[in-house]
């Protein structure tokens, strides 16, 4: 590896590292991280792609494998990519590396929306069962998995009248969508055909 190389190596990792202590992952992720760019990098040239693309396609990817509950919507703004391109480089990485990268389910996204709004474990438990119904139905088979967290972590905190039950648009700040997706996924879910107590909103 060229002395340049090196060093464009080494300031990425340096980037991968103070990103993932941005997004408060496990050291874990944090090495895996590393090594999947450290593998990429060496397996071939990314002239014509913006690294920083790049090492949000490798943070993605390590958070994806120790299923951290990140998504790839807040990598995109911790980074400042593209969520569009992040997704692209996402593809090509993992074709590059020959890993398989699954799509997020909402269930992951559960503890750290939760810890965000500060809920009660009651009311996480009832939101992890919530969202794993969501994914069973397929109601929001298109929606981000953050937000169909954020909404089942909404109508939890409703069912069990949690202390800190959060507003609209207190979940659509820590999911990073609008307070009028939250809305239209929470009425989404109470036109489904989900069994679960749903109260009616005055």
């Amino acid at each position: 590896m060229s002395e340049t190389k090196q060093r464009i190596r080494q300031e990425c990792i340096d980037t991968i590292e103070d990103v993932t202590d941005c997004l408060d992952v496990a050291t874990r992720t944090q090495k895996t991280a590393t090594e999947v760019f450290s593998e990429a990098h060496s397996e071939q040239s990314h002239t014509g792609h913006s690294m920083q693309t790049v090492i949000a396609a490798t943070i993605c990817i390590a958070c994806r494998i120790h299923s951290e509950g990140v998504t790839a919507d807040e990598i995109a703004r911790e980074m400042d990519v593209g969520r569009n391109d992040l997704f692209r480089q996402l593809k090509r990485v993992s074709g590059l590396l020959g890993i398989h990268t699954y799509r997020q389910p909402a269930t992951e996204c559960i503890p750290r929306v939760v810890s965000k709004l500060d809920v009660s474990q009651e009311t996480a438990t009832l939101a992890t069962d919530l969202a794993q119904r969501i994914e069973d139905n397929g109601c929001m088979v298109n929606c981000r998995p953050a937000s169909v967290a954020g909404t089942a972590v909404l109508v939890a905190s409703e069912v069990t009248n949690d202390r800190n039950k959060p507003t609209q648009a207190e979940v659509a700040l820590v999911t990073g969508v609008s307070g009028r997706t939250i809305y239209n996924h929470r009425n989404t879910l109470t036109e489904s055909d989900i069994e679960i107590p749903i109260p009616t909103t005055n």
